[in-house]
């Protein structure tokens, strides 16, 4: 219930922000957060993504404290790293402020990261939504008052953004406080070389791994500034994050408890394939549901969002099989790093980002429109094929299990 009305309450705010913003704060808004997504797999080394397979209390608790201290200091050699650059090089003239803020966003997103992984492993995946509702209220609140009161610009986006992420963390860190942070054990130095050990293959393949899907995902939003504008870009952005919130919450909530229900199935040796198939059918039929909903939306997406955004209806009906097909593969990628196989995802991954740089890149001197219709289809193909990846890996190892 809570997921829904976190994107329910996203929704409907939309199209007030797209008449107090412009097209061109939401593409600076979508760098930065862009920016911060495609890092943020490298801020924990996706280490978190152990804690569903740990059955003693302790070794929660120095794992879950080992991704804080990787999150804190990943953000501030990035901002450390920014701020270098910025004195430097003159081209780099972000303001501080806008650095000050990309690193808060970088910081909370991590923890929060974290946090989420271990409530969901603690079978509290409702305190997940819960969190999520107070986020996007937050700072929807916040960015709407700081256009009407102050100023109408990125800036206060992004404001908005690290008020729902601050509102967001108080609520987690109140529920775990009680359960993992009242007795604080130490990380020594040889509980760490234990931990880093054990899942060592996180770091050295999920976060690379994470790091590229993500980089290839959000490619167009780098991309699309310098070759079609600042407005297309904004559009772009805008579509993809409204019509993706919903199908993004449910991908996620639905991957954290698939986490869950498969990591205890490969920890106890149990056949996963029949879970696999019946989540498949599943996320298929609510895709197919929603692709229809956006190809329908599509023409009223102007009267929708105001008439600075007259060009959002192509754009949408050509940006709805991407966001269709990824909901049917996102919550099931997980695979990969239960079952040891980050290599193979690593793999599709760069395979994935050298494509969409190329169609970008192919298509720079065609239409805007003309290069996102190849570049639709090119990631359904590629979609598609990384779940059939999934299917095989799975009936390989059940077979060995039933074998066996």
């Amino acid at each position: 219930m809570s997921f829904g009305a976190a994107q329910i309450i996203l929704l409907l705010a939309t199209p007030i922000l797209t008449r107090l913003y412009a097209p061109s704060a939401f593409a600076y808004f979508g760098y930065i957060v862009s920016f911060v997504i495609v890092i943020l797999p490298l801020a924990s080394f996706q280490y978190e993504y152990a804690i569903p397979l740990l059955k003693a209390k302790k070794m929660v608790q120095l794992l879950t404290r080992l991704c804080i201290y990787l999150v804190t200091g990943t953000s501030i050699a990035i901002l450390f790293i920014s701020l270098i650059i910025r004195s430097k090089y003159p081209a780099f003239n972000i303001q501080i402020a806008i650095l000050l803020l990309s690193f808060a966003i970088l910081l909370f997103q991590g923890i929060l990261q974290v946090y989420s992984i271990l409530l969901i492993a603690d079978g509290k995946a409702a305190m997940v939504a819960h969190g999520k509702l107070i986020q996007n209220t937050s700072m929807i609140v916040v960015q709407i008052l700081l256009a009407l009161c102050f100023f109408q610009s990125s800036t206060a986006l992004l404001i908005g953004l690290v008020a729902g992420l601050i509102a967001n963390l108080i609520y987690f860190r109140a529920l775990l406080i009680k359960k993992f942070f009242r007795t604080r054990i130490k990380l020594t130095q040889r509980r760490l070389l234990f931990i880093i050990k054990r899942f060592y293959k996180l770091p050295l393949f999920s976060s690379w791994a994470t790091l590229i899907e993500s980089a290839s995902t959000l490619m167009p939003v780098l991309m699309i500034g310098p070759l079609y504008g600042a407005k297309s870009l904004g559009i772009y952005f805008l579509i993809y994050r409204v019509f993706n919130a919903p199908t993004g919450l449910l991908s996620t909530a639905m991957a954290k408890v698939l986490l869950k229900e498969l990591g205890d199935r490969v920890k106890y040796k149990q056949v996963i394939l029949p879970l696999f198939k019946k989540s498949s059918l599943l996320l298929a039929s609510i895709a197919l549901f929603y692709l229809m909903l956006m190809w329908f939306i599509a023409t009223y997406t102007p009267f929708i969002f105001g008439h600075e955004w007259l060009e959002t209806n192509p754009v949408l009906k050509l940006l709805a099989p991407i966001i269709a097909i990824t909901l049917c593969v996102s919550p099931l990628s997980a695979i990969f790093v239960l079952l040891n196989r980050n290599g193979v995802d690593s793999i599709w991954q760069i395979f994935y980002l050298i494509l969409t740089v190329t169609v970008i890149y192919f298509y720079r001197d065609k239409s805007f429109l003309t290069m996102l219709l190849h570049l639709s289809a090119v990631w359904v193909i590629l979609y598609s094929f990384y779940w059939f990846l999934m299917f095989r890996i799975i009936s390989v190892r059940d077979k060995k299990i039933c074998v066996g």
